[in-house]
């Protein structure tokens, strides 16, 4: 599974975000900026995409904890039979 696309329509500092990663072979995505740009902030809502908004979360500064909102589409990998099968 990979990331297609991120939507963050109200997390921490951002506000409808929406990031395209495309799909080119062997790709690899970095994120990259100066300090307080939000790569953080990134990372911290894509851990809460996959597993839950902390109740006690630092982010709800500028949305509140009801109004923040994270999304993704993902694409399979077909990676074929599993290693080992018969």
């Amino acid at each position: 599974m990979r990331f297609k696309t991120i939507r963050i329509p109200a997390y921490g500092p951002f506000t409808g975000l929406e990031i395209d990663l495309p799909n080119h072979g062997g790709d690899f995505h970095l994120f990259h900026g100066p300090n307080e740009a939000g790569k953080s902030s990134l990372l911290r809502s894509i851990r809460a995409l996959l597993f839950g908004i902390p109740a006690q979360t630092a982010d709800s500064f500028l949305h509140s904890y009801g109004q923040m909102r994270i999304a993704a589409e993902f694409r399979s990998l077909d990676i074929g039979p599993a290693a080992g099968g018969r």
